[in-house]
């Protein structure tokens, strides 16, 4: 590859990495309809490596073609389909693991250099007034063809489309790609959710040719957006259509009758009923600007307590990944002191209009309301919660959009919203924290609770704020602080087995043998050669590790460096000072060292790249001062010592298999020795950046020649075997000891916890990192103090959220382990600072599959003493309640206090 190729290659994935590219910004983020191209991270990953822009360099692959731009494996199959050019992505995927975003810019050069066979594109889309965001998943469109008054099935076809695309060019593709030969008096209607594909067609067949009022809703306005229309994944269009031209006004579905808006005076349909029932809005933005002239808000009561009203048996449509706020929802929902409050209209007096800290307007508050008051008051048993999603949304803006979030941290935020658009203090005042002299610990812990009420009074701190116990001791002076904190939400660590597995292959000089250690996590690379060498029956300080990247040898490991269990290490014996076999490794990387420490692999001869990788790398040392001819020979004699031949005269055996080496004839020899250069440093025979490595000439040039100009601590070679070897196989044999074979796997054993252990856990003493230090007031520095949490008081409604994920790079796990909790009698007093509670159980928000894919359902106790299982708009009671509630899905977990007299 030439200098220049490279550099245009660097500055290309510069681009990628968001550096000079051609993308037009406004404070930092990218415009709206910005166009982005998304690709495979698995083919880019690959260009990467075979234009060595990466360490990850795999020399098997040097001589494979790239191909074109192929992001296969990370399309869906639903995409096949209509609508081609959208291309739709697989669930559980990630940016930076499973595909990249890449600016036009990038992509043009991309495509034109190696061509693709997809193109998948999304834009920036306006995600709020002031931000955008990139919308990588499209929306989902089930689409009904009622053509020429005849429903042509009543399965409905998936489109996928922008949530920002306008109705009228979405209609003209409509026509495009899926009606081409009918284009007369378009039109696309919303069914209500009332009526399924089944009665549409029972209803046409009844109208025999007659114009019909449509059952539901006409969409309307050429530049509205999708998202406008408030168009759930279950939801279905039916797309009107005519083959032959007529008046607009024979069309077959007619809509109802056109309502008066109360604020802009015209008449339209679609609209929305305000919260008192009694006036009619076209859109939320006429009753927004209406507000101050019509007091309709939440103090009007929306619905009444009839026989029929479902009382908080409903399901909650899924708006598009939104499980995780339905589960949510629902347990909030059946907190019934909360939900009770607002069904009395208790709250509205409550309302904090100047909080700052709270929702614009008081949005969070009274859309929650709303909702609430449907849920329980109205007669319908699913309910689409448009309202809060969108206040919600507006409160807390990474909410905003419809990407998969988590439920936990959504109830953090939500429950939050509600408290200050409910907090009773009007002007928080300013406190300091208490001083602690002259005063008891129960004295000292109710000045702070005092301190934290004085600024937060609400419905939410009377039910669920509690207070954490705070010590930290100084490692130096011993000095120990106490504080008191507020709490919402108990977050327990969840126990885990603090082991791992570690593959470790060691070379002996004559075998390769493959074998496993269990150490625990964390544990550094001096445990892991202890352990293996109880295995091979060696001495721990006669053993040098070395990391390993691709089949190749990427460093010796520094025995306090922590051990990685992605790759295997290589073991392998120190040398002595007068063979190929003790010296110290950090002394033999030294500048004035007179030996040196090769890093060595074979390879089988092709006529590409370098050759084929074959059998383990290994470490050769070898004397700084030895002459090129004598290193081939060195390298002979080890290669006959492997194959295990007992040969009385080498030498003559190495004239043979070198024969041209010394009659100056052209042709292969047995071997040939190269410079491996995979990181890109300079070569250090040709000093080229871009050579992959030289060959080393069979002479009298000292190795210390090409040592000097080596920019690694290490000189990296390839021994290159020509056709003449057949067999391979005493290299690339490996023996696996019996340890490799262990069928014991640390981070897949299930046994269940006891809530009792998280506890533990939670109230350990641990020291803090260097990351978290705090400020010893002696000392007069932060120091790495020993940190201690205990619960002192208790609220009435006790949030626990087991922390089941862990989020590290571009990857996330979750701990699946069963924790048993009580339904009935957690007794808190044992967990406890000096309090007492008895709790009982009532909901449950549960998560399912991994974070990016999962799904979020709730578990319940309605106000009739039955658990019901609700998942989105799905309610079904729960017959087996300890064996279906208690289990692996568990994430958040809501008890109650349970009333002294029912102790």
């Amino acid at each position: 590859m030439a200098d220049d190729d490279r550099t245009n290659l660097l500055e290309v994935l510069q681009w990628i990495k968001g550096k000079n590219d051609d993308v037009q910004r406004f404070r930092g983020q990218p415009v709206a309809k910005t166009k982005w191209y998304i690709v495979s991270t698995k083919w880019l990953n690959k260009w990467k490596r075979l234009n060595k822009l990466t360490d990850d360099v795999d020399e098997n692959e040097m001589d494979e073609d790239l191909g074109e731009i192929d992001s296969e494996d990370i399309i869906s199959n639903e995409c096949k389909g209509k609508f081609k050019k959208n291309y739709v992505l697989k669930g559980d995927l990630k940016i930076g693991r499973d595909f990249e975003i890449l600016p036009r810019k990038a992509w043009k050069f991309l495509a034109k250099k190696y061509r693709y066979k997809h193109k998948i594109i999304r834009k920036s889309i306006e995600s709020t007034s002031d931000s955008t965001q990139i919308e990588i998943t499209l929306f989902a469109l089930n689409l009904l063809f009622v053509v020429d008054k005849e429903l042509k099935t009543e399965n409905p076809e998936v489109f996928f489309v922008s949530r920002k695309e306008k109705l009228n060019p979405l209609i003209s593709q409509l026509e495009k790609d899926a009606m081409p030969n009918y284009s007369y008096n378009t039109k696309l209607w919303k069914l209500s959710t009332e009526t399924s594909p089944a009665d549409l067609a029972d209803l046409i067949k009844n109208a025999n040719g007659k114009s019909l009022i449509f059952p539901g809703t006409l969409l309307e306005g050429s530049q509205t957006t999708i998202d406008s229309f408030e168009i759930t994944p279950t939801d279905i269009l039916v797309f009107e259509s005519q083959t032959t031209y007529s008046m607009a006004s024979d069309n077959f579905f007619k809509e109802k009758n056109k309502e008066f808006c109360e604020f802009c005076r015209r008449y339209t349909f679609g609209g929305r009923r305000c919260q008192c029932n009694k006036y009619y809005y076209c859109n939320d933005h006429c009753e927004e600007r209406d507000r101050n002239f019509h007091h309709c808000r939440v103090i009007s009561k929306i619905y009444t307590k009839t026989d029929l009203s479902c009382m908080g048996k409903v399901g909650l449509q899924n708006l598009g990944n939104t499980c995780y706020m339905n589960s949510g929802l629902q347990c909030l929902s059946n907190t019934y002191e909360l939900t009770k409050y607002i069904l009395d209209d208790t709250y509205i007096n409550d309302i904090n209009q100047g909080n700052v800290l709270g929702s614009k307007g008081n949005e969070l508050i009274r859309e929650y309301s709303a909702l609430i008051k449907e849920m329980w008051y109205g007669t319908s048993h699913h309910v689409s919660p448009w309202g809060i999603k969108r206040a919600f949304g507006d409160f807390a803006r990474q909410f905003i959009g419809f990407h998969q979030q988590d439920s936990q941290e959504m109830l953090g935020f939500l429950i939050d919203g509600i408290h200050e658009d409910l907090n009773r203090v009007k002007a928080k005042p300013y406190v300091s924290d208490p001083d602690p002299k002259g005063l008891t610990e129960d004295e000292f812990a109710l000045k702070f609770w005092e301190n934290h009420k004085l600024r937060n009074d609400s419905i939410i701190s009377d039910l669920m704020h509690g207070q954490y116990r705070s010590e930290v001791e100084c490692p130096t002076c011993h000095k120990i602080s106490v504080t008191f904190d507020p709490f919402l939400m108990l977050t327990l660590p969840i126990p885990e087995k603090n082991l791992k597995m570690i593959e470790v292959i060691y070379m002996n000089g004559k075998e390769a043998i493959r074998a496993k250690v269990l150490v625990n996590k964390g544990s550094n690379v001096g445990t892991v050669i202890t352990k293996a060498c109880e295995i091979f029956g060696l001495m721990a300080n006669d053993i040098i590790a070395v990391e390993t990247n691709m089949n190749s040898l990427k460093g010796i490991t520094s025995e306090s460096s922590k051990a990685s269990k992605r790759v295997p290490l290589m073991l392998y014996k120190k040398f002595e000072n007068d063979s190929n076999i003790e010296c110290d490794s950090e002394e033999l990387n030294k500048e004035n060292s007179h030996y040196s420490i090769l890093f060595c692999d074979f390879r089988r001869k092709n006529y590409g790249y370098g050759g084929h990788i074959i059998g383990q790398p290994f470490l050769f040392k070898v004397k700084n001062t030895t002459r090129l001819k004598n290193l081939y020979k060195k390298f002979f004699d080890y290669i006959i010592a492997l194959k295990g031949e007992t040969i009385e005269d080498t030498d003559e055996l190495f004239k043979e298999k070198f024969s041209t080496f010394f009659s100056n004839r052209y042709g292969d020899n047995y071997f040939s020795l190269k410079v491996h250069n995979p990181y890109q440093y300079p070569c250090s025979v040709c000093e080229r950046i871009s050579c992959a490595g030289c060959p080393l000439p069979y002479d009298e040039i000292k190795l210390s020649n090409y040592l000097k100009k080596c920019k690694e601590s290490n000189l990296r070679l390839s021994i290159i075997f020509t056709d003449s070897i057949h067999d391979t196989s005493f290299l690339t044999e490996i023996r696996n000891h019996e340890s490799y074979f262990s069928t014991y796997n640390p981070t897949k054993t299930q046994e269940s916890v006891d809530i009792s252990e998280c506890f533990q856990l939670f109230s350990r003493r641990e020291q803090l990192d260097q990351e978290n230090t705090v400020y010893c007031s002696n000392c007069k520095e932060h120091k790495q103090g020993f940190k201690k949490m205990d619960i002192f008081r208790l609220p009435k409604i006790l949030i626990i959220h087991l922390k089941r994920f862990k989020q590290k790079s571009h990857f996330s796990s979750k701990n699946n382990k069963l924790i048993e909790f009580p339904i009935k009698g957690l007794d808190m007093g044992l967990y406890s600072h000096g309090c007492q509670g008895i709790y009982d159980l009532y909901a449950v928000s549960n998560h399912y599959g991994s974070l990016e894919g999962g799904h979020y359902t709730a578990y319940a106790k309605s106000q009739d003493g039955k658990w019901r299982d609700f998942d989105d708009s799905s309610v079904s009671i729960v017959s087996n309640v300890k064996e279906t509630i208690v289990a692996t899905s568990a994430y958040v977990l809501f008890y109650q206090l349970r009333e002294k007299e029912d102790r």
